[in-house]
């Protein structure tokens, strides 16, 4: 897949660095992100929902009574080092729980930072704590939030939601 990527005209001139994987029992956490540095001179965050592991399901579970959880607070402090490593534009995205981590790394990163964030995808993201929802830092990227969720959506509609989000059509429902 990656050498036809590669070799395509759509994702030919992309260049993926930073790639961090890190998954820790005792701390509950299970995380994974990589950046995408684009031909159009802007950079992509893509933060990886929830893997196959025990660990990856239990720290999805602590959301809904903690925040940030281990892995919140890791995708910070990734969007951080991106922006402090480049300074392009950024896009920030993830699926399921790489969508919750996009918001919340976007909501809570430093202002000087968060100005140079251009959208933020929650592809069928679960929704964010109340005190997210309700931080300043969340008010600043609330209209640059893409929140799209199939017809059938069940992780994405966990938690407290975004004001606006679009629904796709779905030729399957459930998990």
């Amino acid at each position: 897949l990656l050498e036809w990527m590669g070799a395509s005209k759509r994702f030919g001139g992309a260049v993926i660095r930073e790639y961090h994987y890190e998954t820790d029992r005792d701390l509950e956490k299970q995380f994974a992100a990589m950046t995408f540095f684009l031909p159009d001179q802007t950079a992509y965050v893509a933060f990886r929902g929830t893997d196959s592991s025990l660990v990856g399901w239990k720290e999805d579970f602590n959301m809904a009574f903690a925040c940030p959880v281990p892995a919140q607070a890791e995708a910070l402090h990734y969007l951080e080092m991106i922006c402090g490593i480049t300074s392009l534009p950024v896009r920030v995205g993830g699926h399921s729980k790489g969508g919750n981590l996009a918001v919340y790394a976007a909501a809570n990163i430093s202002p000087e930072k968060r100005g140079r964030i251009l959208q933020v995808y929650s592809n069928d993201g679960p929704g964010m704590s109340e005190s997210t929802i309700n931080s300043e830092g969340y008010r600043a990227i609330a209209d640059k939030i893409i929140s799209i969720l199939p017809e059938f959506s069940i992780i994405g509609m966990l938690l407290h939601q975004h004001k606006a989000f679009k629904v796709v059509s779905s030729t399957s429902s459930g998990l």
